[in-house]
Protein backbone atom coordinates (compact mmCIF):
# COMPACT_ATOMS: atom_id res chain seq x y z
CA UNK A 1 0.00 0.00 0.00
CA UNK A 2 1.27 3.06 -0.49
CA UNK A 3 1.73 5.89 1.76
CA UNK A 4 1.71 9.52 1.20
CA UNK A 5 4.07 12.29 2.47
CA UNK A 6 1.18 13.07 5.02
CA UNK A 7 1.71 9.52 6.56
CA UNK A 8 5.60 10.20 6.65
CA UNK A 9 5.17 13.36 7.86
CA UNK A 10 3.21 12.62 10.45
CA UNK A 11 4.62 8.86 11.39
CA UNK A 12 8.27 11.71 11.48
CA UNK A 13 6.00 13.72 14.32
CA UNK A 14 4.75 10.69 16.31
CA UNK A 15 8.67 9.60 16.47
CA UNK A 16 10.22 12.65 17.34
CA UNK A 17 7.57 13.08 20.32
CA UNK A 18 8.36 9.73 21.49
CA UNK A 19 12.19 10.33 21.62
CA UNK A 20 11.60 13.66 23.28
CA UNK A 21 9.24 12.11 26.18
CA UNK A 22 12.14 9.12 26.25
CA UNK A 23 14.70 12.22 27.50
CA UNK A 24 13.69 12.85 31.16
CA UNK A 25 16.24 12.01 33.42
CA UNK A 26 16.70 10.87 37.37
CA UNK A 27 18.79 8.62 39.66
CA UNK A 28 17.34 5.69 40.92
CA UNK A 29 17.66 6.96 45.01
CA UNK A 30 16.25 3.92 46.25
CA UNK A 31 17.58 -0.09 47.48
CA UNK A 32 15.80 -2.53 45.51
CA UNK A 33 15.93 -6.77 46.13
CA UNK A 34 18.60 -6.90 43.62
CA UNK A 35 21.20 -4.65 44.65
CA UNK A 36 23.09 -4.53 40.65
CA UNK A 37 19.50 -2.26 39.82
CA UNK A 38 20.33 -0.04 42.64
CA UNK A 39 23.73 1.21 40.76
CA UNK A 40 23.84 4.96 39.88
CA UNK A 41 23.90 5.08 36.33
CA UNK A 42 26.31 7.74 34.61
CA UNK A 43 24.88 11.32 34.88
CA UNK A 44 23.97 12.37 31.08
CA UNK A 45 22.90 15.68 29.83
CA UNK A 46 19.42 15.87 28.06
CA UNK A 47 17.37 18.14 26.47
CA UNK A 48 14.19 19.31 28.84
CA UNK A 49 11.99 21.71 26.64
CA UNK A 50 9.71 19.97 23.84
CA UNK A 51 10.10 21.51 20.66
CA UNK A 52 7.10 24.20 19.41
CA UNK A 53 4.96 22.59 16.73
CA UNK A 54 5.79 24.58 13.98
CA UNK A 55 9.69 24.03 14.91
CA UNK A 56 9.30 20.03 14.45
CA UNK A 57 11.31 19.48 10.79
CA UNK A 58 9.65 17.95 7.78
CA UNK A 59 11.05 14.85 7.78
CA UNK A 60 11.24 13.73 4.57
CA UNK A 61 14.14 11.00 3.82
CA UNK A 62 12.56 7.58 4.49
CA UNK A 63 15.56 5.84 5.33
CA UNK A 64 15.34 7.75 9.01
CA UNK A 65 11.67 7.85 9.27
CA UNK A 66 11.84 4.10 8.67
CA UNK A 67 15.14 3.95 11.35
CA UNK A 68 13.09 5.80 13.84
CA UNK A 69 9.64 3.46 13.61
CA UNK A 70 12.43 0.28 14.10
CA UNK A 71 13.50 2.01 17.11
CA UNK A 72 10.27 2.90 18.51
CA UNK A 73 9.29 -1.25 17.59
CA UNK A 74 12.35 -2.42 19.53
CA UNK A 75 11.88 -0.39 22.39
CA UNK A 76 8.07 -1.24 22.83
CA UNK A 77 8.92 -5.30 22.46
CA UNK A 78 7.60 -5.83 18.70
CA UNK A 79 10.74 -7.82 17.36
CA UNK A 80 9.28 -8.80 14.61
CA UNK A 81 8.06 -5.73 13.11
CA UNK A 82 11.40 -3.83 14.24
CA UNK A 83 13.32 -6.39 12.81
CA UNK A 84 11.32 -5.93 9.31
CA UNK A 85 12.35 -2.69 9.14
CA UNK A 86 16.00 -2.29 9.42
CA UNK A 87 16.23 -5.16 7.37
CA UNK A 88 14.26 -2.91 4.93
CA UNK A 89 16.77 -0.24 5.77
CA UNK A 90 19.90 -2.55 5.39
CA UNK A 91 18.44 -3.53 2.19
CA UNK A 92 18.55 -0.29 0.51
CA UNK A 93 21.79 1.05 2.15
CA UNK A 94 23.93 -2.16 3.19
CA UNK A 95 26.67 0.33 4.57
CA UNK A 96 23.81 1.71 7.09
CA UNK A 97 25.30 1.51 10.43
CA UNK A 98 22.46 2.10 12.74
CA UNK A 99 20.07 -0.67 10.60
CA UNK A 100 23.38 -2.97 10.78
CA UNK A 101 23.28 -2.70 14.85
CA UNK A 102 19.57 -2.42 15.39
CA UNK A 103 19.39 -6.28 13.24
CA UNK A 104 21.90 -6.92 15.68
CA UNK A 105 19.96 -6.02 18.65
CA UNK A 106 16.97 -7.68 17.42
CA UNK A 107 19.15 -11.14 17.04
CA UNK A 108 20.36 -10.78 20.97
CA UNK A 109 17.18 -10.00 22.23
CA UNK A 110 15.30 -12.75 20.24
CA UNK A 111 18.36 -15.37 22.22
CA UNK A 112 19.89 -15.82 19.09
CA UNK A 113 23.83 -15.01 20.29
CA UNK A 114 25.77 -15.97 17.68
CA UNK A 115 23.96 -14.51 14.84
CA UNK A 116 24.32 -11.08 17.12
CA UNK A 117 28.18 -11.08 17.97
CA UNK A 118 28.19 -11.43 13.94
CA UNK A 119 26.04 -8.79 13.58
CA UNK A 120 28.32 -6.58 16.27
CA UNK A 121 31.23 -7.43 14.38
CA UNK A 122 29.87 -6.67 10.55
CA UNK A 123 28.66 -3.17 12.28
CA UNK A 124 32.41 -2.58 13.18
CA UNK A 125 33.83 -3.47 9.67
CA UNK A 126 31.41 -1.39 8.48
CA UNK A 127 32.95 1.74 10.35
CA UNK A 128 36.12 0.60 12.33
CA UNK A 129 36.12 3.85 14.34
CA UNK A 130 33.02 4.50 15.06
CA UNK A 131 32.55 4.40 19.40
CA UNK A 132 29.19 3.11 18.83
CA UNK A 133 30.08 0.11 17.19
CA UNK A 134 32.57 -0.44 19.55
CA UNK A 135 29.92 0.54 22.68
CA UNK A 136 27.58 -2.15 21.04
CA UNK A 137 30.22 -4.69 20.91
CA UNK A 138 31.64 -4.22 24.24
CA UNK A 139 27.83 -4.17 26.10
CA UNK A 140 27.47 -7.56 24.16
CA UNK A 141 30.45 -8.90 25.32
CA UNK A 142 29.38 -8.12 28.95
CA UNK A 143 25.48 -9.65 28.41
CA UNK A 144 27.16 -12.40 28.01
CA UNK A 145 30.25 -12.25 30.23
CA UNK A 146 32.47 -12.36 28.40
CA UNK A 147 34.17 -9.94 30.27
CA UNK A 148 37.96 -9.39 29.09
CA UNK A 149 36.74 -9.02 25.23
CA UNK A 150 34.00 -6.44 26.85
CA UNK A 151 36.73 -4.55 28.60
CA UNK A 152 38.68 -4.37 24.85
CA UNK A 153 35.57 -2.71 23.22
CA UNK A 154 34.43 -0.90 25.88
CA UNK A 155 37.71 1.06 26.41
CA UNK A 156 38.08 1.36 22.62
CA UNK A 157 34.74 3.24 23.10
CA UNK A 158 36.11 5.29 25.86
CA UNK A 159 38.83 6.19 24.07
CA UNK A 160 37.20 7.46 20.93
CA UNK A 161 34.84 9.43 22.70
CA UNK A 162 35.76 10.48 26.17
CA UNK A 163 33.61 12.81 27.02
CA UNK A 164 30.61 10.17 26.29
CA UNK A 165 30.02 9.43 30.50
CA UNK A 166 28.05 6.12 29.60
CA UNK A 167 30.92 4.74 27.93
CA UNK A 168 32.94 5.54 30.73
CA UNK A 169 30.99 3.68 33.19
CA UNK A 170 29.87 0.52 31.48
CA UNK A 171 33.58 0.02 30.90
CA UNK A 172 33.74 0.67 34.69
CA UNK A 173 31.42 -2.38 35.22
CA UNK A 174 32.93 -4.53 33.06
CA UNK A 175 36.62 -3.65 35.11
CA UNK A 176 35.05 -4.87 38.34
CA UNK A 177 34.03 -8.20 36.90
CA UNK A 178 37.60 -8.69 35.85
CA UNK A 179 38.88 -8.12 38.86
CA UNK A 180 40.59 -4.41 38.02
CA UNK A 181 39.10 -2.37 40.99
CA UNK A 182 41.36 0.11 41.10
CA UNK A 183 41.18 0.71 37.21
CA UNK A 184 37.30 0.80 37.55
CA UNK A 185 37.04 3.05 40.72
CA UNK A 186 38.72 6.12 38.77
CA UNK A 187 36.13 5.92 35.88
CA UNK A 188 33.36 5.73 38.48
CA UNK A 189 34.65 8.51 39.94
CA UNK A 190 34.49 10.59 37.06
CA UNK A 191 30.84 9.24 35.99
CA UNK A 192 28.93 9.17 39.25
CA UNK A 193 31.17 10.55 42.58
CA UNK A 194 33.66 9.09 45.21
CA UNK A 195 31.07 8.03 47.42
CA UNK A 196 28.89 6.79 44.62
CA UNK A 197 32.22 4.50 42.98
CA UNK A 198 32.68 2.57 46.44
CA UNK A 199 28.73 2.29 46.84
CA UNK A 200 28.53 0.76 42.71
CA UNK A 201 32.34 -1.40 43.31
CA UNK A 202 30.73 -3.05 46.84
CA UNK A 203 27.22 -3.92 45.01
CA UNK A 204 28.52 -5.77 42.42
CA UNK A 205 30.96 -7.06 44.39
CA UNK A 206 28.02 -8.49 46.75
CA UNK A 207 26.86 -10.02 43.68
CA UNK A 208 30.07 -11.90 42.76
CA UNK A 209 29.89 -13.55 46.16
CA UNK A 210 32.84 -11.66 47.34
CA UNK A 211 31.46 -10.04 50.39
CA UNK A 212 34.67 -9.26 51.95
CA UNK A 213 35.94 -6.80 49.25
CA UNK A 214 31.96 -5.87 48.79
CA UNK A 215 32.34 -4.78 52.83
CA UNK A 216 35.48 -2.25 52.72
CA UNK A 217 33.44 -0.76 49.76
CA UNK A 218 29.81 -0.25 50.97
CA UNK A 219 31.97 0.87 54.25
CA UNK A 220 33.73 3.50 53.10
CA UNK A 221 30.59 4.73 51.20
CA UNK A 222 29.07 5.25 54.10
CA UNK A 223 31.69 6.76 55.56
CA UNK A 224 32.53 9.40 52.99
CA UNK A 225 28.72 9.84 52.69
CA UNK A 226 26.49 9.33 55.83
CA UNK A 227 23.33 10.07 53.87
CA UNK A 228 23.89 7.59 51.32
CA UNK A 229 20.86 5.05 51.91
CA UNK A 230 21.39 2.91 49.88
CA UNK A 231 25.14 1.92 51.16
CA UNK A 232 24.18 1.39 54.50
CA UNK A 233 21.06 -0.56 53.16
CA UNK A 234 23.85 -3.02 51.25
CA UNK A 235 26.44 -2.63 53.65
CA UNK A 236 23.45 -4.79 56.54
CA UNK A 237 23.02 -7.07 54.11
CA UNK A 238 26.49 -7.91 53.33
CA UNK A 239 26.76 -7.98 57.30
CA UNK A 240 23.79 -10.83 57.62
CA UNK A 241 25.54 -12.78 54.33
CA UNK A 242 28.64 -12.55 56.28
CA UNK A 243 27.22 -14.23 59.95
CA UNK A 244 25.47 -16.35 58.20
CA UNK A 245 28.07 -17.82 56.25
CA UNK A 246 30.23 -17.86 59.56
CA UNK A 247 27.43 -19.50 61.17
CA UNK A 248 27.15 -22.10 59.21
CA UNK A 249 31.15 -23.18 59.85
CA UNK A 250 31.62 -26.27 61.68
CA UNK A 251 32.43 -24.83 65.34
CA UNK A 252 35.82 -24.75 66.66
CA UNK A 253 37.15 -23.67 63.23
CA UNK A 254 38.04 -20.25 64.65
CA UNK A 255 37.03 -18.43 61.13
CA UNK A 256 36.31 -15.42 61.51
CA UNK A 257 35.57 -12.32 58.80
CA UNK A 258 37.20 -9.13 59.39
CA UNK A 259 33.69 -7.65 59.05
CA UNK A 260 32.71 -9.20 62.02
CA UNK A 261 35.58 -7.88 64.41
CA UNK A 262 34.15 -5.24 66.06
CA UNK A 263 32.50 -4.90 69.53
CA UNK A 264 29.77 -2.69 68.59
CA UNK A 265 26.39 -3.67 66.65
CA UNK A 266 24.84 -1.65 63.75
CA UNK A 267 21.01 -1.44 63.40
CA UNK A 268 19.74 -2.90 60.50
CA UNK A 269 18.53 -0.30 57.82
CA UNK A 270 16.17 -0.73 55.47
CA UNK A 271 15.99 1.24 51.89
CA UNK A 272 13.92 3.87 53.81
CA UNK A 273 15.45 4.71 57.36
CA UNK A 274 16.57 7.93 57.94
CA UNK A 275 19.06 7.09 60.74
CA UNK A 276 22.86 6.11 59.37
CA UNK A 277 26.23 5.46 61.22
CA UNK A 278 29.24 7.35 59.88
CA UNK A 279 31.55 4.99 60.83
CA UNK A 280 29.08 1.59 60.08
CA UNK A 281 30.60 -0.83 63.20
CA UNK A 282 30.13 -4.33 62.47
CA UNK A 283 28.42 -7.15 64.47
CA UNK A 284 30.34 -8.74 67.96
CA UNK A 285 31.47 -11.90 67.10
CA UNK A 286 29.91 -15.33 68.82
CA UNK A 287 32.95 -17.32 70.23
CA UNK A 288 31.95 -21.11 70.34
CA UNK A 289 32.37 -23.06 73.67
CA UNK A 290 35.64 -24.42 71.96
CA UNK A 291 36.52 -21.37 71.28
CA UNK A 292 36.00 -20.09 75.53
CA UNK A 293 37.55 -23.01 76.91
CA UNK A 294 40.96 -22.18 74.34
CA UNK A 295 40.75 -18.84 75.09
CA UNK A 296 40.60 -19.49 79.05
CA UNK A 297 43.84 -21.93 78.69
CA UNK A 298 45.87 -19.40 77.18
CA UNK A 299 45.66 -17.05 79.46
CA UNK A 300 48.77 -16.58 81.29
CA UNK A 301 49.44 -17.65 84.87
CA UNK A 302 49.51 -14.90 86.98
CA UNK A 303 45.44 -15.00 85.93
Amino acid sequence: MSRGPKFWNSLGCAALALACGCQATGENATASKSSLSSLFQARTVAATSEPKPEEIPDVKDPTELSLAYARWMEDVGKLTEARRHYSEVAEAKPKNLEAALGLARIDQLSGRASEAEQGFLRAQRLDPGSPVAMHALGQFYASQQRWAPAVEQLNRAMLAAPAEKAYRYDLAVALVHTGDVAGAMSHFVRTVGDAEAHYNVGVILKDEGKLDAAHEHLLLAVTKKPDLLQAQYWLDEVRREQESALASLPSGTGVQTAALSSNEQTPSLSPAAGRHSATAPAASPRLSPQQLQQRQNQRPAQW
